[in-house]
């Protein structure tokens, strides 16, 4: 009865020893699947960024065809902000001013600023000429359309 015993644990203890190999090589891959998704996800990410100010680029190739780009690369802050005050915190957001880390002279022109900054010029330019367009069009709006109620 002892050596069926005895038989019975060390069978039980292969199988454990087996199991941890097999676990210890599992999490092994596991490790290296995550890597991979890791890195896939990286290059993704890269690669849409590229895709982004590639269409950036080419809007706004579009808006100075159409001759509707109020905004260009050699303005400089200055210029900017006088077309729209409100242009400065779209600067913010895209790190030009507005924060200790990205502080910038205002009579920078803005591919220098941008540039200082490490951020692409394309989108920049995109955003501030439709965030520009946005505003006249309210503006034109609100001549139109006054905010006034008649009461009869």
């Amino acid at each position: 009865m002892v050596y069926v015993t005895l038989g019975i644990s060390l069978l039980a203890l292969w199988f454990a020893w087996r199991t941890h190999r097999k676990n210890a090589a599992l999490k092994e891959r596991i490790g290296q699947v995550n890597s991979r998704v890791y890195n896939l996800r990286r290059e993704a990410d890269e690669a849409m960024k590229a895709v982004n100010n590639e269409i950036a680029g080419l809007k706004y190739e579009i808006l100075s065809l159409r001759g509707e780009a109020h905004v260009t690369g050699d303005m400089t802050i200055d210029a900017i902000t006088q077309l729209n005050p409100k242009a400065v915190e779209l600067l913010a957001a895209f790190h030009i001013g507005g924060c200790s880390s990205c502080t910038v002279d205002n009579s920078v022109p803005l591919d220098v600023a941008a540039a200082q900054n490490n951020q692409p010029l394309k989108p920049i330019l995109v955003a501030l000429n439709n965030f520009l367009d946005d505003e006249q069009r309210r503006a034109e709006e609100m001549l139109l359309f006054p905010n006034v109620k008649l009461e009869f």
